[in-house]
């Protein structure tokens, strides 16, 4: 276990390292930024936080003996109402959360597409390149419905690791909407670079 005492690190960079149980003791992590960090069973006392932003998941969080997560949870449920949909708790709720995501996700893309972004396809391709060296492939994974309304499953994978999955009413509609979930994981603050569990 290695020991840094008075040493200048600030500037440096910790890119998957793990430092579960590191002990910080006097160090100063002002403008520090953590991005897909896991904070689970952390202890922080005589701590000053000031200007801190804090964007993801957040359970059991205490501060000064106050678990302010259930508090942040409402403020975020009345800010968004839909928020509560994707908290389902039994087959139609789950229901109501896949129409959810798929219509978010649509409105999205044509969003994205109206404003004369690139599509998601080739967003995703040039972030996984950067990112993990590896190009994404889709395939389709499953046909719904009859002829005349027939929707796909195509599963969105970047290496061995499958991003994402989505359903259009077209396979190409199918691939952009698997692209713009994998694309948000990849680049979202709160995900971190972590595929899909399954």
């Amino acid at each position: 276990m290695g020991e840094f005492t008075g040493e200048d690190l600030s500037g440096s960079r910790f890119l998957r390292v793990d430092l579960t149980d590191a002990e910080f003791r006097d160090a100063d992590l002002s403008r520090a930024q953590f991005r897909g960090v896991a904070f689970h069973g952390v202890v922080m006392r005589g701590v000053e936080l000031g200007d801190v932003r804090i964007d993801g998941e957040i359970k059991n969080l205490v501060i000064n003996g106050v678990d302010v997560a259930p508090l942040v949870d409402a403020e975020l449920d009345r800010r968004d109402p839909d928020r509560v949909k994707m908290r389902p708790t039994d087959p139609a709720g789950f229901r109501d959360a896949w129409d959810l995501v798929e219509r978010l996700l649509t409105e999205r893309i044509n969003s994205a597409e109206i404003k004369n972004f690139y599509d998601f396809k080739t967003r995703l391709q040039e972030t996984a390149q950067a990112r993990l060296k590896a190009t994404p492939t889709y395939r389709v994974v499953q046909e719904l419905g009859p002829d005349h309304d027939k929707r796909f499953v195509v599963a969105d994978t970047i290496g061995t690791d499958e991003w994402a999955r989505a359903v259009g009413k077209s396979k190409k509609e199918a691939e952009q909407m698997a692209a713009a979930e994998a694309h948000f994981r990849l680049e979202g603050s709160d995900a971190g670079i972590r595929p899909k569990q399954r």
